[in-house]
Order: structure tokens, then C-alpha cells, then sequence
């Protein structure tokens, strides 16, 4: 819905997280109703978005942000990015991604214990949780629990 893109409950991550429970419920009502052409269509989008995601994946593990972004999105953006990756790679798996993903945890994972900041784990343990539950990969566990931890703490 367009109105929900200006609604300042949506706008960051922090309103977001706020209004989580509304979001799933929101994401997950045309599930029962979308036909499969509409599913394949919606697939063919992610992968281009992956597509793109890829290409701005580093060597070392980083996700190079565009030149005139929020520059407070340095700590959400790498995340969000992780997150599509995994999350995508359920419907369509594909090496690559797997191998960014692996990479990004370990860049990100040091980035935070260097200059740890909230809305940093708050979009980095999504991407790790699902990076554990489909390869149970044991950092990427380890990574949740730090993160959600430190949340904890400065709340």
C-alpha cells in the first residue's frame, strides 16, 4: 500500500520493529489467495533484486551503498540486503548466495564488535537467524544471540 511507504510507524527500522506483529499479519494475508503465475512473477522480482545485491557484494564481505544514500543507512542497509539474499535463496537456491552471506557474517559480525550501533543488529540478526536455520551454521547462531544480547543491554 502506498500510504504505508510516508507512515512514520514504517519508515525506519526502529518503527518497524515496533509494529512487527501488524507487518507479518499484512505480509502474510494474500498468501492463501495468490495465484501461482503471480507467485512465479513475484520470484522473477526478487532474483532481479538479487541480482543487483550480488553486484554490490564485496570481496571482504561488505555491501557497497550507493553514493547519496542515507548515510544512516550504513546500519540498516547491509542487513536488509543480507536478509533478501538468504531469504531468496530458499525458493531459489544458488551458491553465491550462500558464499555472500557467509562472507557478510563475518564482515558484519566484526564491523559490529568494532562500532556496535542498534539499528545495525537490529538488521543484521534476521539475515543471521536465517543463515542458521538453513545451514545450521553455528556462527551465525552464535552472531543472533550477541546481537539480540546487546539489544537487550542498552534498552
Amino acid at each position: 500500500r502506498a500510504d504505508m511507504a510516508a507512515d512514520p510507524r514504517y519508515t525506519s527500522i526502529s518503527g518497524r520493529t515496533e509494529n512487527i506483529d501488524y507487518l507479518y499479519g499484512f505480509l502474510a494475508a494474500p498468501f492463501p489467495t495468490t495465484a501461482t503465475a503471480e507467485w512465479e512473477r513475484l520470484l522473477a522480482e526478487a532474483d532481479r533484486l538479487c541480482v543487483f545485491v550480488r553486484r554490490q557484494c564485496q570481496p571482504d564481505g561488505s555491501i557497497r551503498i550507493s553514493e547519496g544514500a542515507d548515510p544512516a543507512g550504513a546500519n540498516e542497509y547491509p542487513g536488509l540486503a543480507l536478509t533478501a539474499l538468504v531469504a531468496n535463496a530458499v525458493a531459489r537456491p544458488d551458491p553465491s548466495k550462500a558464499d555472500a552471506a557467509s562472507k557478510g557474517l563475518a564482515y558484519y559480525r566484526a564491523a559490529f564488535r568494532t562500532a556496535p550501533h542498534p539499528h545495525l543488529a537490529a538488521a543484521l540478526i534476521p539475515a543471521f537467524a536465517e543463515v542458521h536455520l538453513q545451514n545450521r551454521h553455528a556462527e551465525a547462531g552464535a552472531a543472533v544471540f550477541e546481537l539480540a544480547d546487546w539489544l537487550c543491554g542498552v534498552q
